[in-house]
């Protein structure tokens, strides 16, 4: 792919990283919904939402990547469905949809300033939260 042309892009703020993900993998972005806690898990699992009949998974994104001080800018989750798998993720900040130069890989610059960008799979993600011997306890 010839690296001048853009390339659509959703980004959000974790961990004090600006992170990108293929707007493909975004299902919703909804805010106001009721978390159902569930008890003896990690504190960056936040629980479970209902959404137009789905079951989602909720992670705060900023301590699945190791944050322990969080702030959130409002109550918003990133709603992900891939693969028959379905996570919501409360990141620091979302950015919303932006148009990037390159190819969508690795660390990429956008923005006027030229801010860092770091691309991620749903699967990685996925891959953050089961990497763990006993799943969620450990993260």
């Amino acid at each position: 792919m010839d690296k001048n042309k853009k390339k659509e892009c959703f980004v959000f703020k974790a961990f004090d990283q600006y992170l990108g993900i293929r707007p493909r993998y975004i299902y919703r972005v909804v805010d106001e919904i009721k978390i159902t806690p569930v008890p003896l898990v990690s504190e960056c699992y936040l629980g479970l939402i209902y959404y137009r009949g789905e079951l989602f998974d909720v992670l705060q994104a900023g301590r699945l990547m190791g944050k322990v001080e969080l702030s959130a800018e409002n109550g918003r989750i990133i709603l992900l469905k891939w693969g028959g798998k379905k996570i919501g993720l409360i990141p620091e900040k979302i950015v919303g949809l932006t148009w990037i130069s390159g190819e969508g890989e690795g660390e990429e610059k956008y923005g006027t300033d030229e801010c860092p960008l770091r691309f991620i799979e749903p699967d990685d993600i996925w891959d953050m939260v089961n990497g763990f011997s006993d799943g969620f306890d450990k993260i």
